[in-house]
């Protein structure tokens, strides 16, 4: 009679297979902080250069706040220059109707 041991080679298999296993597991692990490396690598990026658009977005509204100041002194000014423009034709008209008398 011939014995044939066939719980050998399952044993092997399923060390093979363990060690499959293992090494899929260990390339997933790999490959997972490599993809989450380089998305935080992305929103580092992405974030640096949000900051950089925010900072020249303030300068900005400094430089228009120093604008806006500027305009309006002007407009106070206008405003009393056309005070005055307008005393002067007052005084025009005034004289103009003093000599047709």
């Amino acid at each position: 009679m011939i014995k044939i041991n066939l719980l050998l080679p399952r044993k092997k298999d399923k060390k093979g297979g363990i060690r499959k296993e293992f090494i899929i597991l260990i390339l997933s692990i790999v490959f997972l902080v490599v993809i989450l490396g380089v998305i935080h690598y992305l929103l580092e990026k992405e974030k640096s250069n949000t900051l950089a658009k925010i900072s020249e977005t303030k300068k900005e509204i400094a430089y228009y706040k120093s604008l806006t100041t500027e305009v309006l002194k002007a407009k106070e000014a206008q405003k009393v220059l056309q005070d005055k423009l307008n005393v002067i034709n007052s005084l025009r008209k005034e004289k103009a109707s003093l000599r047709r008398c």
